[in-house]
């Protein structure tokens, strides 16, 4: 079995680089769907014995109903640089496999945590770069194997001379699901208009998008009528 920790920045502050494309309301809209999906698809994971979720600030009451989850507050636990939060989080998981999973992966489903459990049962290390293989959005690991967290900007680099250099080398695992965070306002357009991901998001997600696309948000040769203002599509 497999214990997950699930970080949550401030909601306020998340996804802070849609600013100039999104309103705060939209931006905000699309984190707490996203986390709605991520977390609905981890609690259906026959493979997850329990879920952490390690939430910063100005979050409201959305988690899905499950003896799985258990809600840790960032202030309950020491500073506030991610990396050494996510440190302190995994000292709260119990099981022989564990994974630190980001909630921005509104294509995430259960075959691609299987995946990640199949490499884990194996007893290798997992790592799953962005599509770009720039960023990381999951690590997996033994419980003897904690590794060194080295998230934020091209993190993924700096994730495997980590591993190396402490002797945990990880298998690279890319899928749809796992690879395809939103991120950019390409990613949000992709996303909204379609793209190259044949893919389908989460309810929460498409909920959002729907509501999205019929108020013409970020449309292909469209100036948004959105983006700025303080009223968002939902």
């Amino acid at each position: 079995m497999i214990d997950v920790l699930v970080p949550l920045k401030s909601l306020t502050s998340a996804k802070s680089r849609l600013a100039p494309f999104l309103s705060e309301a939209q931006r905000e809209g699309l984190v707490v769907a996203m986390a709605r999906d991520v977390l609905a698809t981890l609690t259906a994971w026959p493979a997850c014995h329990s879920i952490v979720v390690l939430q910063g600030k100005d979050w409201p009451p959305f988690l899905p109903a499950s003896t799985k989850l258990r809600l840790v507050s960032e202030a309950d636990f020491t500073g506030d640089e991610l990396n050494g939060l996510l440190e302190q989080g995994v000292e709260l998981l119990s099981a022989a496999q564990r994974l630190v999973l980001f909630a921005d992966l509104p294509y995430l489903t259960v075959a691609d945590l299987d995946d990640i459990a199949a490499a884990l049962v194996s007893g290798s290390n997992v790592i799953c770069p962005d599509r770009w293989e720039v960023g990381t959005n999951a690590i997996g690991f033994g419980n003897a194997a904690a590794p060194s967290f080295a998230f934020g900007p091209e993190s993924l680099q700096r994730h495997r001379v980590r591993f190396a250099i402490e002797g945990v080398p990880p298998l690279p695992l890319q899928t749809q699901g796992l690879s395809r965070d939103i991120d950019s306002v390409d990613d949000v357009i992709d996303l909204l208009w379609g793209g190259s991901c044949e893919a389908v998001p989460g309810p929460a997600t498409c909920q959002w998008l729907d509501s999205a696309r019929r108020a013409r948000l970020l449309a292909p040769g469209e100036k948004s009528i959105w983006a700025g203002q303080g009223a968002g599509p939902l």
